[in-house]
């Protein structure tokens, strides 16, 4: 049993690439078909209209965004999500407390009609996202690559360690959801 696990893991982190720890700002770099990763968890921060500061880690694209706060309470779908048109210029909050462990299918990958099959439109609308966790190791038989890779590709800013639940609260509770994300490097 011992030998079939090592085994496993070896075949997946070859496939995968190489992880150590939590991943986030990370610059992908290709040796031999083994992709590595450069480890460097960056502290970013949410600054919420009425002053309230949420600390959490960056996991996509380094840069600073402002904009409405909305949540989904999807537990499924934040390629879906992500790409929804509704949600354009938007800081997407997903209440599922485990975000990207099933990765990212083909976004260009069309269906026999001819229209996006993973996907809601041909690039990800939000212009921030906030989860509660990120699984930096994703597995799944249709995915291409990892969410943060995905969203540093559409450089789309991205935190985890925030409390979506309490998040989703002051988003409810208050009328106007105008909220500015800071992304501080």
């Amino acid at each position: 049993m011992t030998q079939i696990l090592r085994a496993y893991n070896v075949a997946r982190t070859l496939k995968h690439g190489w992880s150590l720890g939590r991943i986030s700002n990370f610059a992908a770099w290709k040796s031999n078909g083994i992709r590595l990763f450069s480890v460097k968890a960056q502290t970013a921060h949410l600054i919420l209209e009425d002053g309230t500061r949420m600390k959490g880690l960056s996991f996509g694209h380094g840069r600073s965004v402002s904009g409405e706060l909305v949540f989904n309470t999807g537990l499924v779908g934040y390629p879906e999500a992500l790409t929804d048109p509704s949600y354009r210029g938007q800081i997407l909050t997903l209440t599922y407390p485990i975000v990207g462990n099933y990765g990212v299918p083909n976004t260009q990958e069309l269906d026999e009609l001819g229209l996006r099959k993973h996907v809601e439109s041909d690039r990800i609308q939000v212009s921030g996202l906030l989860v509660q966790d990120y699984s930096h190791e994703y597995s799944h038989w249709n995915s291409v690559k990892s969410l943060a890779q995905w969203l540093q590709e559409e450089e789309v800013p991205a935190l985890y360690g925030v409390d979506t639940r309490m998040l989703t609260k002051i988003i409810r509770d208050k009328s106007s959801g105008h909220s500015f994300g800071e992304n501080r490097v």
